[in-house]
Parts: structure tokens; C-alpha cells; sequence
């Protein structure tokens, strides 16, 4: 597989870059060995996607790339490869963070069948985690937005303390729902991509929650418990 512009990993540089990589969040891998034909001819197609996508979704990222693609010989790696559950050649993976997203097998087929697939395998993978990212930004909108109006809760009503965590109470019981159908309704469908739990997500908004509370209530409440209208 020499003949791939796009590196070769193996079994000492794969986790550090594919699975425990900081800087860049998306990896597509190609998994095949160097002495089948078929890998070889489909590697120089697989090698023109991988420039392709690497070149446009770079382009502004220089010193962390938002998707790299390598490619893995099973023939000098075959514990790498039935690790990450590589069953079949040619075969391809796309990960996400350090996770599986999606996998591809060539199955049976022609080259032009097998190269029509990959490309649609690699576009529909990219486009998932763009989803996942217009998702995320979202919720950070949501996020920002309902910082800013628990803080005014607060300010307005700091003058009585009891009101404020009534106010507070009602409004934090709605924050959850709130966020829950941000999520859904820019849900991703891609299997991989979106597999948190209702109770982790829960957990999660009420840990925000509770730092948000912890930046915004007067200081002076804490001290000042005594002087509490009912």
C-alpha cells in the first residue's frame, strides 16, 4: 500500500492519533492488505476522497485539522485491524472523536460499484458530524441565552430571597425540557454519533445548572439568611 499518498498507520501510531487525539476530531481509515489488487486500485480512488475532503475542510485549519484519513495494511498489522473489528477487505472506518461512527464494506460488487460506495460512505459520514457540530452550536446559543435571563432572574429578584429560588425553581424545571427538544429536534441519525443517555443529558444540565447558580446568586445570600422575608 506504499503507493497511497495518505499515511499509514499501525499499530504504535493508531490510537494516538485515530482514538486519542485532541486536535483533530474526525478520522477515516482504510483498512486492506498490500498483496490484494482490489485494495490497491480502490486505495488510488480512496487516496483522491481523502484529498478532496482534506482539502476543503482544512483549508481554514492548519495547525488542527477538523478530518485526516490513513490507511492500515492488515497484512503487517492483523492484530489492528481484528481490534477495531475489521472482518472483511476492502474495508473502511469512520471515527469521530476518538469513537466508531460508521464502518464500510465492499461486499460484492464491481470497482465502479465499490468506488461509487466508498465516496458515498465517506460524503454521508462528514455530514453527520456537520449536523452534529450545527447541533452543538445550538444548544451553545440556547445555552448562552438562558444564562443571561437566570442572571436577570436573579438580579431582579434579589431583593427577596425565597422569590428569587421560587423563580428560579420554575424556571429551571422548564431548562431541561427546553434543551432536551434542542437536542431532539436537531437530532443527528447517523448510529455512533448520538448515543447519550436521557440520565447523563439530565445530569449534565443540572450540573450547568448548578455552576451557573454558583456564578450568578449574591454573594451576600450566603451570609444573609437571617434577613429573609417570608
Amino acid at each position: 500500500m506504499s503507493h497511497v499518498s495518505t499515511p499509514q498507520l499501525n499499530r504504535f501510531t493508531f490510537q494516538g492519533n485515530v482514538l486519542n487525539n485532541s486536535l483533530t476530531e474526525q478520522w477515516v481509515v482504510y483498512y486492506c492488505v498490500g498483496w490484494m489488487g482490489m485494495c490497491s486500485e480502490l486505495g488510488r480512488h480512496y487516496n483522491l476522497l481523502a484529498q478532496r475532503h482534506e482539502g476543503v475542510l482544512n483549508a481554514e485549519k492548519l495547525l488542527s485539522p477538523a478530518i485526516r484519513f490513513a490507511t492500515v495494511d492488515c497484512a503487517e498489522d492483523k492484530v489492528l485491524c481484528n481490534s477495531q473489528g475489521v472482518d472483511d477487505y476492502p474495508y473502511a472506518v469512520h471515527y469521530f472523536r476518538g469513537k466508531v461512527t460508521s464502518r464500510w464494506a465492499s461486499g460484492n460488487g464491481n470497482m465502479e460499484s465499490f468506488v461509487k460506495s466508498l465516496r458515498n460512505f465517506v460524503e454521508k459520514s462528514v455530514k453527520n458530524v456537520a449536523k452534529l457540530y450545527a447541533k452543538e452550536a445550538e444548544e451553545a446559543k440556547i445555552s448562552a441565552g438562558v444564562k443571561l435571563l437566570m442572571c436577570w432572574l436573579l438580579s431582579f429578584y434579589s431583593g427577596n430571597f425565597l422569590r428569587a429560588l421560587v423563580a428560579l425553581s420554575m424556571f429551571v424545571s422548564g431548562l431541561g425540557l427546553l434543551l432536551r427538544m434542542a437536542r431532539h429536534a436537531a437530532g443527528v441519525t447517523s448510529s455512533g454519533l448520538d448515543k447519550k443517555t436521557t440520565s447523563t443529558e439530565s445530569q449534565n444540565d443540572e450540573d450547568e445548572v448548578g455552576d451557573l447558580l454558583t456564578k450568578c446568586i449574591p454573594k451576600e445570600w450566603a451570609t444573609d439568611r437571617n434577613s429573609i422575608e417570608l
